[in-house]
């Protein structure tokens, strides 16, 4: 059995064109701490296409921690100095995109 874990960045291609660079810093980071996350719970990212990837769990628990894990870290991200307007990297849980 394996467990398939699936992201992508809400709003990527629009924070792109609002701030290409600090889209870009701020993916870079998310990247880094996703492969973190993913490895400590003993998984592996197996494919990444522009800002989606997928890993591969043997356990749907890990998988589920990996993914709360992540959504909690990236929930407190923002960009450094001041935000581009109307952005953010991750929407509010339960909000409309």
């Amino acid at each position: 059995m394996a467990v398939i874990l699936a992201a992508d960045v809400v709003g990527f291609s629009r924070l792109m064109e609002v701030d290409e660079e600090r889209t870009h810093a701020a993916f870079n980071t998310c990247n880094t701490a996703i492969a973190g996350l993913v490895s400590k719970h003993s998984g592996r990212i197996f494919a990444v296409a522009g800002d989606s990837f997928l890993a591969e769990f043997a356990s749907p628990v890990e998988a589920m921690r990996a993914a709360i894990e992540f959504q909690e870290d990236v929930s407190g991200c923002e960009f450094r100095g001041n935000p581009p307007p109307h952005s953010e990297m991750m929407p509010p849980p339960n909000s409309e995109n």
